[in-house]
């Protein structure tokens, strides 16, 4: 679940990047509707892994190896909303 859950997150970010580098072109708003939607499926991936997980110390560890990335990523997806705004 863990290497999905990394295969998501480059995917996300990759999709970001791309995203604000089309900015103020045709194909920014595409670029943008993908890459919120893979930052959703990954974000919903982060949370469907701690519901799953039976022991709580697991849970934590994987909360605290996993926590400022998942948070990046949500920052990085408001930067790409924000830009979508100007």
């Amino acid at each position: 679940m863990l290497d999905e859950l990394t295969d998501k997150f480059t995917e996300a970010r990759m999709e970001i990047a791309d995203a604000l580098d089309s900015k103020e072109t045709v194909y920014f708003n595409e670029d943008a509707k993908i890459a919120l939607e893979i930052t959703e499926d990954t974000l919903n991936h982060f949370e469907n892994i701690l519901k799953t997980v039976d022991d709580e110390n697991k849970a934590k560890e994987i909360k605290t190896s996993w926590g400022m990335r998942i948070e990046q990523l949500k920052q990085e997806a408001e930067l790409l909303k924000d830009a979508d705004d100007h």
